[in-house]
């Protein structure tokens, strides 16, 4: 790592910082923000006439192109625990659009990630509250069953958006993937990886 460079979220232009950072013949401007963010290091960099090749996690998805458009974010690279909503063929995915269509409420911005975390979320609550429900019955419905159950799956995948196992240790999916916009979409180089842990020692 090279250098590190901050912005605001009033930011609208961080030309400078991408002057100071391709200064220091960074091979890659990473970044951790989210929607507006990665738009603005890549409308910046355009603007500029700095090339850039850009990476983020998961704040990097279909908003930044809707935001930015997708010649400005062509090329980015992001990762993302969950299938790309644009697997037009995938099974998961084909329900959740099927039921965007049919909400009238939603508008055509609301196809992002979101959209996804809360069908996971939804799928997933509605799974441990059925196994509290088979094992101990309604009455035993509570905050301590729950986390117990959510600490017991194995290789759980909702609908295949994504995979994860959980422990007492371990909340969070270490499976992802590494995709690609290209062409304004999502485009998975490769299948379902496992991320390293990175936490620190006491935390594992």
């Amino acid at each position: 790592m090279v250098a590190e460079e901050l912005f605001t979220p009033r930011d609208v232009f961080v030309g400078t910082q991408l002057f100071r950072i391709r200064a220091k013949k960074a091979d890659w401007v990473y970044t951790n923000t989210t929607a507006n963010g990665p738009s603005v290091i890549a409308t910046s960099a355009r603007e500029s006439a700095i090339k850039i090749n850009l990476g983020g996690g998961l704040g990097l998805d279909w908003t930044t192109v809707y935001i930015a458009g997708k010649e400005t974010i062509e090329g980015a690279i992001t990762v993302m625990p969950y299938t790309s909503l644009d697997e037009e063929n995938h099974k998961g995915i084909k329900i959740l659009k099927k039921y965007f269509a049919k909400n009238k409420s939603v508008k055509k911005f609301d196809w992002n990630l979101m959209y996804e975390i809360a069908w996971q979320l939804v799928l997933t609550t509605r799974e441990v509250v059925k196994r509290v429900v088979d094992k101990d019955g309604w009455e035993k419905v509570s905050g301590e069953t729950i986390k117990r159950e959510m600490e017991s799956l194995k290789d759980f995948r909702p609908l295949d958006l994504i995979h994860y196992t959980t422990t007492a240790k371990k909340h969070a999916s270490d499976q992802t993937f590494i995709m690609q916009f290209r062409n304004g979409k999502l485009v998975p180089i490769g299948g379902w990886r496992t991320c390293p842990d990175i936490r620190p020692q006491e935390f594992k």
